[in-house]
C-alpha cells in the first residue's frame, strides 16, 4: 500500500503512474505477461490519457502484452480493497488522535492480522516525477 502526505503530492494521475510504476518494477516476474487493475471512476486519478498512455507504453514495450483495466459499476460493487480500508477505519476510530503519518503508517500495518499491509511511504516529492517521460511519451 502506497501512502504520501498532502506535503509531498496530491491525488493525480501522476501520483497513481508513480506508484504504479514502482510497484511493477519491483514486483513484477518476468514471466508475468498480463496485468489487470481494478480502478474507482475518478477521472483525475484512473479515467484520463495519462494514464491510459502509460498502460499502452507499457505494451509497446513488451512489459506487458494484455492490460485488463476495470471499473466497476459505481455503487454496485463490493471489492477486497474496501474491506481493507474498512479495516483502516475501523482502527483509526479506536485512537483517540491520528495527529503524523508514522500513526497512520503503524495503524495501516497492524489493522489486519493475517496477510499485514506492506507500506510504502513516499517522503519525497511526487508532484515533479512524471513517469510518462521514462517510457518515450513526450509532455502532457
Amino acid at each position: 500500500m502506497y501512502t504520501y502526505t498532502k506535503k509531498f503530492a496530491q491525488k493525480g494521475s501522476n501520483e497513481v503512474i508513480t506508484c504504479l510504476s514502482d510497484y511493477i518494477e519491483k514486483h513484477k516476474d518476468l514471466l508475468q505477461s498480463k496485468l489487470k487493475i481494478f480502478c474507482d471512476n475518478a477521472f483525475s486519478q484512473n479515467k484520463n490519457r495519462i494514464l491510459f498512455t502509460y498502460l499502452d507504453q507499457l505494451c509497446k514495450g513488451n512489459v506487458f502484452k494484455v492490460i485488463k483495466l476495470l471499473y466497476p459499476i459505481p455503487g454496485h460493487s463490493m471489492m477486497p480493497v474496501d474491506r481493507n480500508f474498512g479495516a483502516i477505519e475501523k482502527k483509526r476510530l479506536k485512537l483517540e488522535v491520528v495527529d503524523n503519518p508514522e500513526t497512520y503508517i503503524e495503524l495501516i500495518k497492524t489493522c489486519r492480522k493475517k496477510n499485514p499491509f506492506n507500506v510504502v511511504f513516499v517522503q519525497h516529492s511526487l508532484r515533479h516525477m512524471v513517469i510518462i517521460k521514462n517510457v518515450g511519451v513526450g509532455n502532457f
